[in-house]
């Protein structure tokens, strides 16, 4: 999914792509806010500027070409496959609006995080400050629901 950051011109300099190197920090700054808003309750919708966030970033990077979609991690034709399928159900399925809402909401939008993440995780110190951060909110959600249980409601 990466192309380079950077690009020579004719004469062999490296010139900067600087609207691909803010889109893909963007999106990881927004992906953090996504996975960080998912421990909690009531977070929805820091969690959709997150996801809709990275999404509106990703869109001009893949249509302006500074960023593809490779389809050559073991998973891909598996994945499509199984969205092919799943909406090739959709047509006779009994709840149809259903059925559509579940396919967004429970395939493609997971399929969309999982290209956000291929594309601005390709350090791995960013894997790690994306774990850290993930292992400190769970930390906290956890102190959180275990002095609201024992502490505050008896």
């Amino acid at each position: 999914m990466n192309t380079p950051i950077a690009s020579t011109n004719s004469e062999g300099r490296v010139i900067p792509d600087r609207f691909k190197f803010i889109g893909i920090k963007s999106i990881y700054i927004l992906l953090c806010i996504y996975f960080v808003a998912n421990q909690f309750n009531h977070t929805t919708t820091f969690m959709e500027i997150g996801f809709y966030g990275s999404l509106l970033i990703f869109i001009p990077l893949l249509v302006t070409r500074r960023v593809r979609i490779d389809m050559s991690f073991p998973l891909s034709y598996p994945m499509l496959s199984f969205l092919g399928i799943a909406i090739l159900g959709a047509f006779f399925a009994l709840n149809k609006e259903n059925t559509i809402h579940d396919i967004y909401a429970h395939f493609i939008r997971y399929m969309f995080l999982w290209m956000f993440l291929s594309i601005s995780l390709t350090q791995k110190d960013k894997i790690e400050r994306l774990l850290a951060l993930i292992t400190v909110s769970t930390t906290i959600f956890c102190l959180y629901s275990i002095i609201n249980q024992y502490y505050v409601h008896h």
